[in-house]
C-alpha cells in the first residue's frame, strides 16, 4: 500500500511511512532518555530522593562550566537498544564518539558502527568511562549476564543505569549495581 505525501507529490510506500514514524518515536525516546540522564548527572539530590529513584523537583543549577561529554554505553543493540542508539545519533544529542554499543552478536552492532557509534568488545572495558549505561538486553538473559559483569562495576560510583528491559523491576536492578548508581526504569 502507499500513502500520499502532504505536498501532493508522488505516493510513498506505507512501509517507508511506518519506518519514518518508528525513527521519529525512537528519536523522541532517545532525547527523553539522554535528557533525564543528563539531569540526574548535573543535579545534587538528597539521599532520600536517590534511594526512591524519583526525579528532582528543581531544575539543575545553571552553570557556564563546560562539562565533559556525556558517554553512553548501550548494552544490547537489538530492536530497543538499536533504536535508542540510532535515535541519539540521529537527533545529535551526543557526538557519535560518545555513543558506545555492545552486543554479543557483532552483526547487530555493525550498522550502528557505520553511523559512528563505537563498538566495545566487552562492557567491562567501558563501564569505567560511561556515565550512562542503557540496559537493553533480553530480560531472561539479564540475571546470568549481570552475574558475569558484577565484578566489573562493584568499585564504580555515580553512574546512571537506564533499563528498557520489560519485566525486570527497579529493585532487582538496584540490587545488582552499587548503591551510588541511579537506576531509571523506562519500561
Amino acid at each position: 500500500s502507499t500513502a500520499s505525501n502532504s505536498t501532493g507529490g508522488a505516493a510513498m510506500p506505507a512501509s517507508i511511512c511506518a519506518e519514518s514514524a518508528a525513527i521519529s518515536d525512537a528519536n523522541t525516546t532517545a532525547e527523553r532518555t539522554v535528557s533525564m540522564a543528563a539531569q540526574y548527572r548535573r543535579t545534587e539530590r538528597p539521599a532520600r530522593d536517590r534511594d526512591r529513584g524519583s526525579l528532582p523537583c528543581a531544575p539543575p543549577p545553571a552553570t557556564n562550566e563546560r562539562m565533559a561529554p556525556l558517554r553512553v554505553l548501550v548494552v544490547g543493540c537489538g530492536n530497543m537498544g538499536g533504536a535508542v542508539a540510532r535515535g541519539v545519533v540521529a537527533a545529535k544529542l551526543l557526538p557519535t564518539s560518545s555513543v558506545f554499543v555492545y552486543d554479543s552478536a557483532s552483526t547487530v552492532t555493525e550498522p550502528l558502527e557505520t553511523l559512528g557509534c563505537k563498538r566495545v568488545v566487552s562492557p567491562e572495558e567501558l563501564f569505567q568511562n560511561a556515565a550512562v549505561i542503557v540496559l537493553a538486553i533480553k530480560p531472561q538473559v539479564f540475571k546470568s549476564l549481570i552475574e558475569e559483569w558484577k565484578i566489573s562495576f562493584t568499585s564504580l560510583k555515580n553512574k546512571t543505569v537506564i533499563s528498557v528491559m520489560a519485566g525486570i523491576r527497579t529493585a532487582m536492578i538496584r540490587d545488582v549495581f552499587p548503591s551510588s548508581f541511579t537506576v531509571i526504569r523506562v519500561m
